[in-house]
């Protein structure tokens, strides 16, 4: 979306998708500096790193997937994972969502892009899994 919105000279709409992203990703890395601060440096620059290039979910689904525990964690593999999606949901997937619908009404050439509409359907999709599904007890 955001070089869709560039391409057609939508740049304040396509820059604030942009900082929702980064938002996200600044308040990611402060949890998990947190969560990892009992961790060595070389550990928590790589848990940074995750973060930056945005496969935190990725690694996230990994771990529960696979029941990896660490003793020196704050917080469970489960329990990190929804933290991160509720940070994601909170800073970037709802109000991207809402946002995107705005600049689509605002803008109808958007309507001719199937992207725009496809984009938009699943965020809010996503978004809405993500609010109903409950944590399950191990």
């Amino acid at each position: 979306m955001i070089v869709l919105y560039f391409n057609e000279g939508l740049d304040f709409q396509a820059n604030m998708l942009v900082y929702m992203l980064s938002a996200n990703t600044v308040v990611q890395l402060i949890t998990i500096l947190g969560l990892f601060w009992k961790k060595s440096m070389k550990e928590k620059l790589f848990q940074s790193a995750i973060t930056i290039f945005q496969l935190r979910p990725f690694v996230d689904c990994y771990r529960v997937s696979t029941g990896k525990a660490d003793a020196e964690h704050t917080v469970d593999s489960l329990t990190l994972m929804f933290v991160n999606k509720g940070i994601e949901m909170g800073t970037e997937g709802i109000p991207g969502c809402v946002f995107q619908f705005y600049v689509l009404l605002q803008n109808p050439v958007l309507w001719n892009d199937g992207g725009a509409i496809a984009s938009i359907l699943v965020s809010c999709l996503s978004t809405g899994f993500f609010s109903v599904s409950e944590r399950r007890a191990k």
